[in-house]
């Protein structure tokens, strides 16, 4: 049976997953991370959560981190600063327990409310998406159970949980949207969470359209010209941007409609050595018809091919040729059985599209990959 990590907090929707997975006789390994933001109450959630284990005789992992210094060093939101260190010790507790997925119990109110504040801040076409139900080692699987359905069971088989005092704090965005504006908005539709749904639907086949028709559109080229770029439709030019935003920093968090404005006005000026920051990592600029996607990281260190293990009696006269991937590129990563295209290589190694062209590319005389960066192909390896 593969092994699962249950991120619970002891309210009542992880509570209401934990039971949920047992009654199935799934047994996960619990996860509890400890912000350090409610003293007592914070105490004593560990506390409920550690019993849990006990009563079912589970291994659990707790992690205690003060949030709200590292909040204040790294100038982040309490509430961002939290989600990075929260989903840090889940992936670690993963990696640990060589377990296949982190269960997430995000429910359909969350995800309504998601979008909603991604509607606030002027999102794209991703944010009216919000929370995905499978996301890498993430899974949410009660992203389709309302929270009303959560609060009966729990109530009908009478089922302790913890309740967060500061989920009544509507100074967080959050809350003021779940505790005022979903109210308000029920009112008026009482078929909200259906109507959301169907809507998140319809928008989820179009992203993927989309998504996919993007990943080629940047697969297929290792430059880009202001001309071919503007050439598409305005909407299309914007989801090229989200998409490469996405793909560099692992989701659409803190772009805004704004930004992708900005960059799309530099490139429709066409005017050379303008340039605008796109997140922390991204610079773009323009440079004689030119759209340079530049990391603003520090380069990778140089490889030397000789310090990595190949077997260069297989090389022809020994002799390699180093150059950058191009569209079309195959190798045999060290260790894989069958070939794999160098796009989807880097995808997988989550090595952003900015940085590609930084990757070297070791080949024999006659073209054939020795290397990608320092993974070997398995034909060359010794």
């Amino acid at each position: 049976m593969k092994k699962l990590i249950l991120a619970i907090s002891g309210g009542a929707d992880s509570v209401y997953l934990l039971h949920k997975l047992l009654k199935d006789g799934t047994r996960p390994i619990l996860a509890h991370f400890n912000h350090q933001l409610r003293g007592k109450e914070s105490e004593t959630d560990e506390k409920f959560v550690r019993n849990l284990a006990i009563e079912h005789n589970l291994k659990i992992e707790v992690e205690t981190t003060d949030v709200a210094a590292y909040a204040k060093t790294h100038k982040k939101s309490l509430e961002e600063a939290g989600r990075i260190l929260r989903y840090d010790f889940f992936e670690r507790m993963r990696q640990k327990h060589a377990a296949s997925e982190i269960l997430l119990a995000h429910h359909l109110n969350d995800n309504l409310e998601t979008v909603l504040m991604n509607k606030m801040r002027g999102c794209h076409l991703r944010g009216r998406i919000g929370m995905r139900a499978t996301n890498k080692h993430l899974s949410r699987p009660l992203l389709q159970t309302p929270k009303s359905e959560i609060l009966a069971h729990l109530t009908q088989h009478n089922l302790p949980y913890r309740e967060d005092s500061t989920n009544q704090n509507t100074d967080f965005l959050r809350n003021w949207v779940r505790l005022e504006l979903i109210p308000e908005l029920l009112k008026k539709n009482p078929d909200l969470l259906a109507d959301f749904q169907k809507n998140r639907k319809k928008a989820l086949a179009e992203y993927d359209d989309l998504s996919n028709r993007a990943q080629k559109w940047w697969d297929n080229r290792t430059k880009v010209s202001t001309k071919e770029f503007t050439r598409e439709e305005p909407e299309f030019q914007s989801f090229l941007l989200a998409h490469l935003y996405e793909q560099t920093y692992g989701s659409t968090n803190g772009l805004s409609r704004k930004n992708i404005t900005e960059v799309l006005t530099l490139i429709t000026r066409n005017l050379t050595g303008k340039q605008k920051q796109f997140g922390s990592k991204l610079t773009v600029r323009t440079e004689y018809g030119q759209i340079k996607f530049t990391s603003t990281q520090k380069d990778s260190p140089k490889i030397d091919p000789k310090t990595l293990p190949i077997a260069f009696d297989r090389v022809p006269q020994g002799i390699l040729k180093k150059r950058t991937w191009q569209p079309g590129d195959r190798f045999q990563p060290s260790g894989m059985k069958g070939t794999k295209k160098l796009q989807d290589y880097f995808t997988d190694s989550k090595i952003p599209r900015t940085e590609r062209q930084n990757v070297p590319i070791f080949t024999t005389k006659n073209d054939k990959i020795v290397a990608v960066g320092t993974r070997v192909d398995e034909r060359f390896k010794t």
